[in-house]
């Protein structure tokens, strides 16, 4: 293990950012996928191509026929997001009958790893996804979850934010599964983009302790997934390898594994494996959406920038670039292309509009006054401490 420099001198790193650990007894591991490099030009084709579809099939009266269902509950901390979010701090968005254009390779039509998953039924199955809302801590300085977890003195309140973001996975499996879905496909949510500068919110972070967080948050995945599966389920994870931050997360899950040898038998993990490829070819395997693929969305926009010229490597805007059904989904969802302001219950509302299904949640007035006191404390303590911050770092 390398060893980090921290403030009392060299400390042993807890994940390993340059080698990956063995895979624990009982867990199944393909890494049978080749891989593809995808030129920035071809994304943008295949963007280009999705987003003239969407704009003429948004036109068309019954061009969308895919099935919704919306769950949700309430949420242990408060919400700090404003009135422009449309998906519920605990919700859980499932899109079915999903039809994928391309690929592993970005190649119209083409599936690269149907035979190889013994996938010998025609591309004709259909896949489902469900959203959720992975708490985000550390995307920016402007992270809009980060000050909810905040201690007085600016430190990570890591049990407060590990029973949120189990809260989160809980609502996606359970989402997957009451809508008919034995492979769950995951991949390290929450632990990218999301926590990638979360030392620059909080005190006293070393990368041994968001090392550990790492660990911790593959655990609270794997426990949600224990206490929400059926006997059939099987839980997907394609985890990529190569250095750094993805060699972190895919060993994370090793040592998470490695505590957890009950519901070793029911985990595979895809090595390299393209999650929209893997859900495809689940789907041709097993049935139409007997697998569903998990997204973190962005609360404001579903599909966030699909449609743009950004975030060419998120795999949120991505999956939505290679399924003319999911952007038109998400174009339907949205109303239009645009974050704009959104009424309270409007994403459960549109999903009855659609034919879908959904549990709109109700807030006595109570409960609006105690949740909009909590947040104008959050955003209290959040000034407090960034006058904390700058104090610290004039007199250091």
């Amino acid at each position: 293990m390398p060893a980090i420099t921290g403030a009392r001198g060299p400390q042993q790193s807890l994940l390993d950012p340059n080698h990956l650990e063995s895979t624990p007894h009982g867990v199944k591991l393909e890494r049978k996928y080749p891989a593809f490099k995808i030129s920035e030009d071809l994304k943008y084709a295949v963007r280009d191509q999705t987003v003239g579809k969407v704009s003429s099939l948004s036109k068309v009266i019954g061009a969308f026929n895919c099935r919704l269902d919306l769950i949700s509950m309430k949420s242990r901390t408060v919400d700090m997001q404003g009135s422009d979010t449309i998906l519920p701090k605990l919700g859980a968005l499932t899109v079915k009958d999903i039809g994928f254009d391309y690929g592993a390779s970005w190649k119209s039509g083409r599936f690269e790893y149907l035979n190889k998953m013994g996938a010998v039924k025609p591309h004709n199955e259909k896949c489902a996804l469900t959203y959720i809302a992975s708490p985000n801590i550390g995307e920016s300085k402007r992270s809009p979850d980060a000050p909810i977890y905040r201690n007085l003195f600016g430190t990570l309140n890591k049990s407060k934010f590990l029973l949120d973001f189990k809260d989160t996975c809980k609502m996606g499996v359970r989402g997957q599964i009451i809508n008919g879905a034995d492979h769950l496909v995951w991949n390290p949510v929450g632990m990218g983009a999301f926590l990638r500068n979360v030392k620059r919110n909080y005190f006293r972070l070393p990368e041994r302790a968001i090392d550990q967080l790492r660990i911790d948050m593959a655990k609270a995945l794997l426990e949600a997934f224990a206490e929400e599966k059926s006997t059939s389920s099987k839980l997907h994870l394609c985890l990529y390898a190569g250095k750094g931050e993805t060699n972190r997360n895919y060993n994370a899950f090793i040592k998470a594994l490695e505590e957890m040898s009950s519901i070793r038998p029911s985990v595979v993990i895809h090595r390299q494996g393209d999650m929209l490829e893997i859900g495809q070819a689940l789907a041709n395997k097993y049935g139409s959406n007997k697998a569903n693929v998990i997204v973190a969305a962005n609360r404001k926009l579903l599909g966030n920038h699909y449609f743009d010229r950004r975030a060419l490597r998120a795999s949120d805007e991505n999956l939505h670039r290679r399924s003319t059904d999911l952007a038109l989904a998400a174009f339907h969802l949205n109303d239009g292309f645009s974050v704009r302001g959104r009424r309270s219950n409007e994403l459960a509302n549109r999903v009855i509009q659609l034919g879908g299904t959904a549990n709109r949640e109700s807030f006595s007035y109570l409960s609006r006054f105690t949740s909009a006191i909590a947040k104008a404390f959050n955003q209290l303590h959040n000034q407090f401490f960034k006058f904390f911050w700058m104090a610290s770092s004039i007199l250091s």
